[in-house]
């Protein structure tokens, strides 16, 4: 990926974080910390390998932060985000991370990803805003909804372990972005 793709790509997600789904809490129950995701990655959608940024996973206090950086150093400011690791009751794993920096609302919530071993490193899917909005204004899942389309906003309120029992059952699997321009591979890093 390049410098300046990279800096678009974070000034975006900045800009776009409203149209992200956030949870006001983290997600699941269990260790805030898998040791299997400490460590540095590389990322790529599985839809093209060589569209890479490093993710630089670390235990601190209770949870874990992630740092995302080009695969190059530069000067290019690294994307924060602290949170914690979690599991549904029947074990699915999600990953529940918090923007951060300055620049960041106070009210901003964590956005939530499902992830999985894939060989020697990790799948992780994103959920899509317009499907989890269907789900809260069908009352499956507590939370507020705004807007519509590429500005769907979605806010899920519902306590930790049932919005991991939901996320976890066929209908909530469903909600995960699942093209290959959406799953995220990663694999371990050897810089």
């Amino acid at each position: 990926m390049s410098r300046l793709r990279f800096a678009v790509i974070a000034l975006a997600a900045g800009l776009l974080a409203a149209c992200f789904p956030e949870f006001a809490q983290p997600v699941g129950t269990g260790a805030p910390v898998d040791p299997e995701l400490v460590g540095t990655w590389r990322a790529a959608p599985k839809s093209d390998p060589n569209d890479v940024m490093m993710l630089t996973f670390s235990a601190e206090g209770d949870g874990m932060t992630l740092v995302m950086a080009p695969p190059e150093p530069g000067d290019e400011k690294p994307l924060v985000l602290k949170g914690r690791a979690g599991r549904g009751p029947a074990g699915t794993a999600f990953v529940s991370l918090k923007p951060q920096g300055e620049d960041v609302d106070a009210a901003t919530g964590y956005y939530v990803f499902r992830y999985a071993p894939d060989g020697t490193g990790f799948k992780v899917w994103s959920l899509d805003a317009e499907k989890l909005a269907a789900a809260v204004n069908s009352g499956k899942l507590a939370g507020t909804t705004g807007g519509q389309g590429t500005d769907t906003t979605v806010k899920i309120t519902a306590p930790p372990d049932v919005a991991a029992a939901f996320l976890e059952s066929a209908e909530g699997q469903a909600l995960f972005r699942a093209t290959d321009e959406d799953v995220l591979i990663l694999t371990k890093a050897t810089r």
